[in-house]
This record gives C-alpha cells, structure tokens and sequence, in this order.
C-alpha cells in the first residue's frame, strides 16, 4: 500500500490520490527529459513541496528550479521556472 501524501492548498490539507503504474511512468519520464533538457544550473525535483505563499504548499509530480540541490536545503523553491502535474482522476481539481 502507497503512503499518504498530503499537501496543503490555501490553508486546507489536502490527501493526494494514490499514483498508479502509469502515472508514476509519466512522471519519471518527464523528469528524465526535463534534466536532459535544462542539465546543469537547474534543479528537477520530483513530488516535492514549494513554498508558494503562507497558506499553499503543494507538491507537484515535477518542479523545475534555477540552482542545486544544495540552494534549497534551508528552504523549498518559491519560484520555478517550471512545473508539471500528471492528472488522472484529479485533473478537475488541479485544473483550480
């Protein structure tokens, strides 16, 4: 059984919908080819939280950064250069 994952989304937490085979697939791919893409100077982080504001946190499947790893080991990203959400059953709420 998957762990829960659970974010917080305008001051409310949130339960994440398990990730299926092929959700997990599309994950993993696009964060093979955004690190190809972009390579050194940016961070691809995978269903990591971002700091967006005081009430949202949310963990998107992949989040492209300027810097390293270490930049953020004091604080999560605020601004990405780029993030992507695979949406199966979820796309609707996402979507807000």
């Amino acid at each position: 059984m998957d762990a829960l994952t659970i974010e917080l989304i305008s001051g409310q937490l949130i339960v994440a919908e398990p990730k299926g085979s092929p959700h997990t697939t599309a994950v993993e791919l696009t964060a093979e080819a955004l690190r190809a893409a972009f390579g050194l100077g940016w961070v691809v982080r995978g269903r990591d939280p971002l700091a967006l504001d005081d009430e949202s946190e949310p963990g998107p499947d992949v989040v492209v950064a300027p810097g390293t790893h270490r930049d953020y080991r004091d604080a999560h990203p605020s601004q990405p250069a780029l993030l992507v959400e695979v949406s199966e059953p979820t796309l609707a709420f996402d979507r807000r």
